[in-house]
């Protein structure tokens, strides 16, 4: 009963992050949902993966012992793999299926447009096993169409839920390449 009332708690706070996100449709140049993410403590702090060369490029979440890997990426999609080992955990990892996909450029991070003019997600919460592993993939052809060569980053939000009402977010940002087309 416990863990439905906590899977109960995350889906609502998800449900209700998608409604805000739901009537928002990033315009090229703008900020989106921000580029730091809120430390456990409430502060601000950057969160970005490693290279994004050749092989899997990575973000990590150190204080809750959270890796994303892009295993795969394509100009229309990419796969992933969630790691969770060690960290500070006070309650229950979890993800929704929201994500955002950012052009890499000069030094700038530019979130890309939708070609839709209104994107929902559904609200579900994925979460994220403690000392284990899981896969996810997006295609994201419906929401942005086919990306061109280039480096982008790949963001999600994963949330730890400690108490209905009581929560932390932070954004993971994943960096990737699509390569050009021979």
């Amino acid at each position: 009963m416990k863990r439905f009332v906590w899977i109960l708690a995350v889906s609502l706070l998800i449900l209700s992050l998608a409604a805000c996100r739901a009537g928002q449709t990033p315009a090229a140049g703008s900020s989106g949902s921000g580029e730091t993410a809120d430390a456990a403590d409430g502060s601000a702090a950057p969160v970005s993966g490693g290279g994004s060369g050749g092989g899997t490029s990575e973000g990590v979440l150190s204080d809750w012992g959270v890796t994303l890997r892009v295993t795969q990426a394509s100009a229309t999609g990419l796969s992933y793999v969630w790691e969770q080992a060690g960290g500070l955990l006070e309650g229950e990892l979890s993800t929704g299926t929201w994500y955002e996909v950012r052009r890499l450029e000069g030094g700038a991070r530019t979130p890309l447009p939708y070609q839709l003019d209104n994107v929902g997600w559904d609200a579900v919460a994925i979460l994220l096993p403690e000392d284990g592993s899981s896969e996810g993939e997006a295609d994201w052809e419906w929401l942005y169409g086919s990306f061109p060569a280039g480096e982008y980053e790949f963001v999600k939000e994963v949330m730890l839920l400690r108490a209905p009402g009581d929560y932390d977010e932070q954004e993971i940002c994943v960096p990737f390449t699509v390569e050009a087309v021979s």
